[in-house]
């Protein structure tokens, strides 16, 4: 029974780890994060016009969503390194958004290269059993923090620049919507995913180490330690207790 649980937990934390991996792989390399309709001024030569957009934005790009099928999307590459800081007077509400999101982008991207460090981790665990998995959910733990604090702010710099840039804008006239892609949906399941993974790696970990003479191997070097202790209480050298 103690053996199909351990097998069954295995399972699951190698499982649940591949599946926070990709989600948020393709979270990070895809454009689907953000849905916007949008309304810029243009100028046709006689009076300034309204003109709607549709855009899909990600990290690291921001496509237009053609009217009409057969017609190419116009993407551009968002500026991350851009040195220009603050709001843009007169600037579309999507091209605010997209500018102020750089802050949170390199969040998922580190979260990634921790979660695929923690997956090794947690692979090099379960081959020998050892207190690498420990490791691995330390590690997921982390991964998940991190994306959360990115997801936190991407969401805080929508919330912030809608509502600056609708109060300054005419109401008549001015349309704007924005609802979240699967992008998004899908970096919220990998931070799901990575928590799940670190308590099946702690939980496997607990079970195959119930004894406490196993336990204390969680620390390298704390068994031994523990031992000379014994052997200086046996001799009289130390306080008769010993404590664990």
């Amino acid at each position: 029974m103690v053996r199909c649980s351990t097998q069954l937990l295995t399972t699951v934390s190698l499982g649940s780890g591949a599946v926070a991996i990709v989600t948020l792989a393709l979270a990070v390399g895809t454009d689907s994060w953000l849905y916007t309709h949008d309304t810029a001024d243009a100028w046709d030569g006689n009076k300034t016009i309204a003109i709607a957009t549709d855009v899909r934005q990600g990290l690291w790009r921001v496509c237009t969503i053609p009217a009409f099928p057969g017609i190419s999307p116009q993407c551009i590459a968002v500026e991350s390194f851009e040195t220009k800081e603050g709001r843009v007077d007169g600037q579309e509400v999507t091209m605010a958004i997209m500018r102020a999101n750089r802050i949170s982008s390199p969040f998922p991207v580190v979260s990634l290269m921790i979660m695929v460090i923690a997956a090794i981790f947690n692979v090099l665990g379960n081959f020998k059993k050892d207190y690498k998995i420990v490791v691995s959910a330390v590690a997921y733990i982390v991964s998940g923090l991190l994306l959360a604090v990115g997801i936190i702010l991407y969401i805080s710099a929508i919330n912030d620049e809608t509502g600056h840039k609708s109060k300054s804008k005419n109401a008549d006239t001015y349309v704007f919507r924005y609802q979240y892609g699967w992008s998004f949906y899908f970096a919220g399941l990998g931070f799901l995913t990575a928590e799940i993974t670190a308590v099946v790696c702690i939980s496997l970990y607990l079970k195959r180490n119930s004894e406490v003479a196993s336990m204390v191997r969680i620390i390298p070097g704390l068994d031994q330690k523990i031992r000379e202790g014994a052997k200086e209480n046996t001799e009289g050298i130390c306080n008769p207790t010993v404590i664990l």
